[in-house]
């Protein structure tokens, strides 16, 4: 229970901390939001806003996860299992899907939905 507790603290630490550096960096590179023109009018105050903010949880749930698992098979002899790079590798891919379509969709200067 510990060690999940910690992992917790890990992951909310990195993504606390990595996500103001993420939103500077991603509004400096012009990657936010692109509002559909017939959608309605108070969706274009969120015209700019940065995307991509899965990057910082992600980064977040890799920090959290490496950080107890290498310590814990310092201490207590239990490392990295399967089951656990199995989940970690989903999670990934799952932001890997959300990071295309947030390129897509400020690559191609449209949000379709």
């Amino acid at each position: 229970m510990r060690q999940i507790l910690i992992a917790v603290a890990i992951a909310l630490a990195v993504s606390i901390l990595l996500t103001p550096a993420l939103i500077r960096l991603f509004t400096k590179q012009g990657f936010g939001h692109h509002t559909r023109d017939d959608g309605p009018p108070s969706h274009h105050s969120k015209r700019g806003t940065p995307s991509m903010g899965g990057v910082a949880i992600l980064a977040g749930i890799w920090a959290g996860y490496f950080g107890t698992h290498l310590a814990g098979l310092a201490f207590d002899g239990e490392g990295i299992s399967a089951s656990g790079l199995l989940v970690l590798g989903l999670a990934t891919a799952l932001g890997g899907v959300g990071f295309l379509d947030d390129m897509i969709k400020i690559r191609r200067s449209r949000n379709l939905g």
